[in-house]
């Protein structure tokens, strides 16, 4: 009897558990079933979020997350401002919900966990915000991350062996790098002697080229100055005059004529361009006006060569046996060679290292002074028209002497 007693108190203690626990088990999913949604209020910031719900038995819950900082119903969470993939994901999930009515949205809250990967301290801050909405909806919590296999491997022999695998790849680099530039120092002439002897050859060779287009550049010259004294030689006679006996004018004014080649250059072109017959003229005119003003240049130039080349022939200068001062060929071809002279000389002492300064300096001068014969001999072009005529009733000094040469006898 005792025993049957006992045998019926343990049946009815075993069934009571049991009731117990079904009742235990049942419990979460009922008050699930109960809580819902009632309000919600989302607003979405340029950097931030705010997030606030309501439920049925009159509980609600407030997350304000941006501007570097969490906020749940008020209170800062430490660790979750500065993690943007832990906002990102939280903003995502408020956008992508905005439109879902409130049983579509208490059920995305209650699923939205944080992102995996994140820093200890933004994990941990991620599964706050999951774990305040989901004892605010009766879902269940979020547990602890299970702890990664790799972590129980010691990390510190595999680091230095990597520490050691990196700095062997670094030495063989520097070894590496070392031999070839040893192979470059190798493969490279040395500085004083086949290296310096191309370069110093191909220079002179450059200067040689350089000198021989200078000389057939004068033949050029020679060859219109021999024309120029053939066709015109008492226009060449008449601008020499003016030029000899008249240089400060003749340079002034060969200075305004170059300052005005542009105006009187496009100026009549654009007058003539807006009537109908000029029109037609106007390419005659832009081509013509340049020749003709470098024809004037290059005959007052040739003029002023003239009397050049008849002072160097007076004084008797190295190389002008050949020349007759009463020769107009020659005295022109004579100061064609006095003004090639500087820039030639710069040339050629440019050959010589440790010269080119020098060099460069006689052909400056050179060049100064073919700049001041050409602006001279422009002027006198312009006061005597091309040499046609004595500028006004001017008359030469040298016409009154009677010893004077007679440059047009080529005899």
């Amino acid at each position: 009897m005792f025993a049957a007693n006992r045998a019926r108190s343990g049946v009815i203690a075993i069934f009571a558990l049991l009731a117990a626990a079904t009742l235990s088990a049942q419990e979460p999913a009922e008050r699930r079933e109960s809580v819902r949604v009632v309000s919600k209020a989302v607003t979405l910031g340029e950097r931030s979020t705010r997030l606030r719900l309501e439920i049925s038995d009159g509980r609600n819950l407030a997350i304000d997350f941006g501007d570097g900082e969490l906020r749940l119903d008020g209170e800062r969470v430490e660790g979750a401002g500065a993690d943007p993939e832990l906002y990102s994901s939280w903003r995502s999930l408020l956008v992508e919900t905005t439109d879902f009515d409130h049983s579509g949205f208490q059920e995305a809250l209650s699923s939205w966990t944080p992102p995996p990967g994140l820093d200890p301290a933004a994990a941990m801050a991620g599964r706050r915000i999951a774990n305040s909405v989901r004892a605010l909806l009766g879902a269940d919590a979020l547990g602890e991350p299970a702890p990664d296999a790799s972590a129980s491997v010691e990390s510190g022999p595999v680091l230095e062996r990597l520490q050691r695998r990196v700095g062997e790849l670094e030495s063989s680099l520097r070894d590496e790098r070392a031999a070839r530039e040893s192979l470059e120092v190798l493969r490279a002439p040395p500085a004083g002697r086949d290296g310096g002897f191309s370069s110093a050859l191909a220079g002179f060779v450059r200067g040689v080229a350089d000198i021989v287009a200078t000389l057939v550049a004068i033949g050029v010259v020679a060859l219109l100055a021999l024309l120029g004294s053939a066709l015109a030689p008492n226009r060449i006679r008449v601008m020499a005059e003016v030029a000899k006996e008249a240089p400060g004018k003749s340079l002034v004014a060969g200075w305004m004529a170059g300052l005005l080649f542009l105006p009187g250059w496009i100026i009549p072109a654009v007058a003539l361009a807006v009537t109908v017959i000029g029109a037609l003229v106007v390419p005659l005119w832009l081509l013509a006006f340049p020749v003709a003003f470098a024809a004037a240049a290059l005959a007052g130039t040739l003029a002023v060569s003239r009397n050049l080349g008849l002072w160097a022939i007076e004084r008797d200068w190295p190389g002008t046996d050949w020349a007759r001062s009463w020769n107009a060929r020659h005295t022109v071809i004579a100061g064609v060679g006095v003004l090639a002279l500087l820039p030639v000389a710069g040339k050629v002492v440019q050959l010589v290292p440790w010269f080119h300064f020098l060099g460069g300096v006689l052909q400056f001068a050179g060049w100064i002074l073919i700049g001041v014969v050409a602006s001279v001999g422009m002027g006198s072009a312009v006061l005597t028209r091309g040499g046609s005529r004595y500028p006004g009733d001017w008359r030469p000094l040298s016409a009154e002497d009677e010893n004077y040469p007679n440059v047009e006898d080529d005899d």
